[in-house]
């Protein structure tokens, strides 16, 4: 063997690479990855990985040689040819190994993604094990979109935290909103199921759009009746602001859908209550079976009965929501109302 040079390090390891051929890089080797050499840095960090790339492709052999004689067979191939292919590479004279690492890299990965492509990515455990975790990543994402179509994000995070029910917290600065479709029941006795539930879908889905506009968490539909909620999950000092807004704009939807519905089955009677309370609530999930977000305390009942209470085609609140709303959302008083459970009430 020739001495080595001082001046070419890369030289150095392939002096005598034509004669020796695979055996002697593979001898070679070794020194390279633990820093026997005095090659640079670059130059072995690129050798290990086209030398974790040929290990790779004997692991994956390994692996399918359990599975059968035909995944033996396939990956041998396979593993045989780009180990060969490494030690070859590594023995050509050349003055950059890292431009033969990336290549033979590129090359493993491209001869792999056939394999997997050929044999559908299921043949083996190897691309078995890849396409189960490609598998289970889209399905916890999916669970996820699923999770947050039934719950706040931040109840999420916290379930997630520690999952232990019930959970629930206080939120003393919140405003509830309730609307009701007046006249739905007569709908309802006329339309086909199919078509009741698309009316239904379609309005309620814009109520949706509404409340993430002005940033109301959507708590639940009941029948015919929304009910959403500013303040909470997270708080916000303009709640009842918020509130106010997207009771305007409910109002302004569900006319405008009724409008259509009165012009196509000719039922004239629908109109829409909305009702609006601030104060505290008790927000959280409880129960072990379809868990859902839900409020709880008084100003969750009064909201209630304002909407129950109210006319058709009106948005009422409780005099303390409105003493919060600004001069650009003007209220008139009503008036005393006698609420149920709750006796004299001015709105």
């Amino acid at each position: 063997m020739q001495a080595p040079s001082t001046s070419a390090p890369i030289d150095r390891l392939f002096a005598a690479a034509p004669n020796g051929g695979p055996k002697s890089a593979f001898n070679r080797l070794p020194s390279v990855l633990v820093g026997g050499s005095d090659l640079p840095l670059r130059s072995r960090i690129a050798t290990a990985f086209a030398a974790a790339c040929g290990i790779g492709s004997v692991m994956m052999f390994l692996g399918n040689a359990a599975m059968g004689l035909s995944g033996a067979i396939q990956t041998f191939c396979i593993g045989s040819a780009l180990f060969y292919a490494l030690a070859w590479g590594l023995s050509l004279n050349v003055r950059s190994i890292p431009v033969t690492a990336t290549v033979l890299g590129l090359g493993t990965a491209a001869v792999i993604a056939i394999y997997w492509l050929s044999f559908g990515g299921s043949t083996g455990p190897a691309p078995a094990f890849v396409f189960g975790l490609l598998r289970l990543r889209s399905e916890e994402q999916r669970s996820a979109d699923l999770l947050r179509l039934m719950l706040p994000g931040p109840t999420i995070a916290q379930l997630a935290a520690n999952p232990v029910l019930p959970l629930a917290e206080r939120h003393e600065d919140a405003t509830v909103l309730f609307a009701d479709i007046s006249g739905f029941t007569p709908l309802a006795s006329s339309l086909e199921p199919e078509v009741l539930l698309g009316f239904l879908h379609d309005l309620f889905v814009r109520f949706d759009e509404i409340c993430d506009s002005e940033e109301l968490e959507k708590v639940k539909t009941i029948g015919d009746a929304y009910m959403a909620v500013a303040g909470v999950p997270i708080g916000a000092s303009d709640h009842a602001a918020r509130a106010a807004r997207a009771a305007v704009r409910m109002r302004a939807e569900a006319e405008s859908a009724f409008a259509a519905v009165s012009e196509t089955f000719g039922a004239s009677e629908l109109g829409i209550r909305i009702g609006l309370n601030s104060g505290p609530v008790v927000a959280g999930v409880l129960s072990r079976s379809k868990v859902a977000f839900d409020l709880w305390g008084d100003t969750v009942n009064i909201a209630s009965r304002m909407e129950s209470h109210g006319e058709v085609g009106e948005i009422q609140m409780t005099a303390g929501t409105a003493s919060l709303l600004p001069d650009s959302l003007p209220v008139r008083l009503r008036g005393t109302v006698e609420v149920k459970g709750r006796g004299p009430m001015e709105t």
